[in-house]
């Protein structure tokens, strides 16, 4: 896991489990976190990379709704994402504060989704998807992303959409820190100030990718083990039925 390149920079990158998030809070302690000298950036997401997701569908033009190509997994996150995990792009451009039509209109996705949708000019195709409250609308594509595994290894790359959270609800805080226990502290230091009824919450980026590619390999030994067991115990049937035709 350590020599996997990943696609993305995960060293020194703490992911903490953000409560009752709102714009002001997140920005106000973003704000102070960076007051600190280990601490160069901090960003959040809906999902911490390498853990939870959630899926989409996002329809190109002629693409019928219920083509099952459309889905993909859907991340929200801020401006600050990509460079904070030093993801690369290879057409458009991050989202920017300085265009609002960013956080209505705009969406980025990785190499394999405009594989998989037959996307030969990404930039200018629009995707129709109702992640609006259920309404379907227009999103248009301002960048395309390096793939990289935003899940285990074990289960591939497969398509990915970003999108920026109209409603600031993010669930998870990345910090990017040269000293991790430094920012740590001063983390702890601050979370009783911002959310007094919950105890801070935190990952190191490194561990949770861990975490999911061992739980994945321990499902798969655990999926082996029964297809042995089923394949004995079909063994023993068809000995049973030779044993009885034998004796007949």
């Amino acid at each position: 896991m350590q020599q996997l390149d990943l696609g993305y920079d995960q060293q020194g990158v703490l992911s903490v489990r953000l409560r009752e998030p709102s714009k002001g809070t997140f920005e106000r302690l973003r704000n102070e976190l960076l007051t600190h000298a280990a601490i160069s950036e901090v960003a959040a997401a809906s999902h911490a990379v390498g853990a939870g997701r959630g899926t989409w569908s996002f329809y190109p033009p002629g693409m019928a709704l219920e083509d099952q190509q459309a889905l993909a997994d859907y991340k929200r996150v801020d401006y600050r994402f990509f460079n904070l995990l030093d993801i690369q792009f290879v057409a458009g451009r991050p989202f920017s504060p300085d265009r609002r039509a960013d956080r209505r209109d705009a969406i980025i996705i990785n190499e394999v989704a405009a594989q998989q949708w037959g996307l030969t000019d990404p930039l200018n195709t629009p995707l129709r998807t109702d992640i609006d409250r259920g309404v379907m609308a227009e999103k248009q594509i301002v960048g395309v992303v390096k793939d990289f595994n935003y899940k285990s290894p074990e289960y591939g790359v497969t398509p990915l959409v970003l999108g920026i959270d109209s409603t600031t609800t993010y669930r998870n805080e990345y910090v990017k820190a040269s000293n991790l226990p430094e920012a740590v502290a001063y983390i702890e230091s601050l979370w009783s100030s911002y959310f007094p009824d919950f105890p801070v919450e935190y990952q190191f980026q490194d561990a949770i990718f861990a975490q999911t590619f061992r739980q994945h390999q321990t499902f798969r030994k655990v999926l082996s083990v029964f297809s042995v067991i089923a394949i004995i115990v079909s063994c023993l049937g068809m000995l049973g039925l030779i044993r009885v035709s034998v004796h007949n």
